[in-house]
């Protein structure tokens, strides 16, 4: 895959998932006209703007929805999803990846939230998985938010379907 930084295997008895990290600056050429380019557009223009990651009183994206992950916490797995649309697994609005009923996928998606709050850098992936029956795949790009303090407190996010998901018999 072009600007292929990393690929992560991983499965349980049921799921896997395969996750690549991919280079950042292809999110807006593999995503053109989705909620991943004009989030990441506007992130990086109020990063200009502000002169560093953008803070949460300023951060208003041209977006219906723009769900967020809270991590100001120590234990990546206690990060709390906040404004997050209801999907394979229902609804997992202000529910911490801890609780989340498959683990492969928390532990993952603890660790990616946890790099973009760390490096304080974009983080792209695109995933392959099956989980609970229902095989998909999707891109999704992640990016630090800044408190008052210029502290990584959330990380918003955005995500698109690349194959429409399958729910295997």
């Amino acid at each position: 895959m072009l600007g292929e930084i990393e690929r992560i295997n991983e499965r349980d008895a049921e799921n896997y998932h395969t996750r690549t990290w991919i280079n950042t600056e292809r999110a807006c050429i593999d995503n053109k006209g989705t909620d991943i380019e004009i989030l990441f557009r506007y992130w990086r223009e109020r990063t200009f703007l502000e002169n560093g990651i953008p803070g949460q009183e300023n951060f208003r994206p041209p977006l219906s929805r723009t769900p967020w992950v809270e991590v100001d916490m120590e234990n990546p797995l206690h990060f709390v999803m906040r404004d997050h649309p209801a999907g394979v697994c229902g609804n997992w609005d202000a529910t911490p990846f801890a609780k989340h009923p498959i683990p492969i996928h928390a532990k993952a998606c603890a660790r990616e939230y946890h790099s973009c709050k760390s490096h304080q850098m974009p983080v792209y992936i695109h995933t392959e998985q099956k989980m609970l029956g229902i095989e998909r795949e999707y891109a999704k790009l992640l990016l630090p938010i800044a408190d008052q303090t210029g502290t990584v407190a959330r990380v918003v996010y955005a995500w698109c379907f690349i194959k429409d998901p399958i729910v295997l018999s």
